[in-house]
């Protein structure tokens, strides 16, 4: 049997869930993860925003304009999308 830490998620909300216990930099491929499975989910989308704008990842602003675009009155992805126009 396979550790849980060793088992490798096959769904949206297992990577999800994946990311939520790592670090920024590596819950961003996870998250990408997650949203090819399921694409249109805010909550991932957001997080995406989150991590890549902790990094400064060159992709944070994209990602963070589609998170706002979906939640536009949260206040932490309007901080995250301004952060990524710093950079």
């Amino acid at each position: 049997m396979r550790s849980p830490a060793t088992t490798r998620p096959t769904t949206a909300t297992g990577w999800f869930q994946l990311a939520a216990t790592q670090s920024p930099r590596d819950a961003i491929a996870s998250l990408r993860h997650a949203l090819q499975l399921a694409p249109a989910w805010p909550r991932a989308q957001a997080a995406l925003c989150a991590a890549l704008a902790a990094v400064h990842d060159p992709g944070a602003l994209g990602a963070c304009e589609i998170a706002v675009a979906q939640d536009p009155k949260d206040p932490a992805l309007r901080a995250a999308r301004g952060a990524a126009r710093l950079d």
